[in-house]
């Protein structure tokens, strides 16, 4: 797991791009539809593919699939989500392995830059809870208050074992005409491992959206995540995405995405199908 991803929020019509998937072995983007809605309970399921590859500073590159998976319940204004998929990837052992931020040759016992590794299976499950904050709404302003959980379910041998993550985040995103401004803030504490040292890092991400019709959005995100390791460096990556409503069910989000520090990818590209229950 190499880096944080973004995650496409829509709050009454309009998006909201933010952080909420850990990632591993250089990550994925999961790009989530969610609607401020005052009907009962609403369901949603999203899928999709995405490509990434980066070198982190070493000599050799990282190439990674991802088919992530989301299934999420919404009932007023509370949402839960259990988010996992499917991985497979090529790179070095000691950015395979890594977390949160590429850690380098000295923080895994043993690694060897110049020795690949494949991981095939299932990702780590996340489990999410969001609460819609009533305040600001009489100014257009929109606060979600968002608790993580990573639990240590990949199934590969070359992902290093850790203790559960638990992230806080505060996104807000401020509706003007056809406009979005989109921040959010947030803290990660990193499960523990006997193999490899992690500090535990601030998030924050800063976007800006415009609405092109009724249907499609288009937008832009930078995420910033300090650097988890005295090995690693800062996570910074941009993000451009759309986001468009087929019909009253489904929405396609196709997507870019490129990294600036030798722990953040260097560019995936992926493309996001979100079905909702009516």
């Amino acid at each position: 797991m190499l880096r944080m991803i973004a995650q496409l929020k829509t709050g009454i019509s309009v998006g909201l791009l933010l952080r909420s998937l850990s990632q591993v072995s250089g990550g994925f983007l999961m790009l989530s539809v969610t609607l401020h809605s005052i009907a009962d309970d609403r369901i949603q399921v999203i899928s999709g593919y995405e490509y990434s590859q980066g070198d982190y500073g070493q000599t050799l590159t990282t190439y990674e699939h991802l088919m992530p998976l989301s299934i999420s319940w919404q009932r007023d204004d509370w949402q839960i989500k259990v988010s996992n998929g499917l991985i497979r990837s090529e790179g070095p052992v000691n950015t395979v392995a890594a977390t949160d931020g590429v850690v380098l040759d000295d923080a895994v016992s043993g690694s060897d830059d110049g020795a690949l590794v494949n991981h095939r299976g299932i990702m780590d499950t996340y489990l999410a809870f969001r609460k819609e904050l009533p305040w600001g709404e009489a100014y257009s302003l929109f606060m979600d208050l968002n608790l993580t959980t990573r639990l240590p379910t990949a199934s590969s041998d070359n992902v290093v074992e850790r203790d559960p993550d638990y992230e806080i985040m505060l996104d807000l995103f401020w509706q003007r005409d056809r406009w979005l401004p989109m921040l959010s803030v947030g803290y990660k504490w990193l499960g523990e491992s006997d193999e490899i040292s992690l500090n535990d890092v601030a998030l924050l991400s800063l976007g800006l959206q415009y609405t092109l019709t009724d249907q499609c959005q288009l937008g832009g995100l930078l995420d910033y995540q300090q650097a988890s390791s005295s090995t690693s460096d800062a996570v910074q990556e941009l993000m451009f995405y759309g986001n468009c409503r087929m019909d009253k069910q489904w929405s396609l989000s196709p997507y870019l995405l490129s990294g600036f520090s030798d722990s953040s990818v260097d560019y995936a590209i992926g493309v996001q199908l979100i079905w909702r229950s009516q």
